[in-house]
């Protein structure tokens, strides 16, 4: 599956990731993607999406967005 986002009026399409992902939400202007989550979290997998910069970063730690 893939993930795409667009402006409010649909142009400017653009892939986001096309790796599996469990869930998603919106946080200060990021996407957050979790691929993969398990009961310790440093060996979980994030993604952060900014918005603004149109830049996507994976980490282990969600604390990296605060």
């Amino acid at each position: 599956y893939a993930f795409y986002i667009s402006d409010i009026n649909g142009e400017n399409l653009s892939k986001i990731t096309d790796k599996p992902i469990e869930s998603f939400q919106y946080d200060k202007g990021c996407l957050i993607f979790e691929y993969y989550k398990t009961q310790n979290s440093t060996d979980s997998i994030y993604g952060i999406y900014d918005i603004n910069n149109k830049h996507l970063i994976f980490t282990n730690n969600l604390d990296s967005i605060n």
